[in-house]
């Protein structure tokens, strides 16, 4: 039975495109870090936004009444 050598390609590709693109791959990596401590975050806080207090609350100004 041959061997597909489609693995070993798709990482020669891939070791290509890193080598071509250093300063892409580092941004790359580092959003994904950012996002997944981020997201970490929320897991452990439990709350998207604080809520606000009543009176913390700015309701705008006031209506103008003819």
């Amino acid at each position: 039975m041959p061997r597909n050598g489609a693995l070993p390609r798709i990482g020669v590709r891939t070791g290509e495109f890193v080598a071509r693109h250093p300063r892409l791959v580092v941004a790359v990596a580092a959003m994904l870090v950012l996002l997944a401590v981020q997201d970490g975050a929320l897991a452990a806080d439990g709350v998207v936004l604080e809520p606000a207090d009543d009176a913390s609350a700015d309701p705008g100004p006031e209506p103008i009444r003819d």
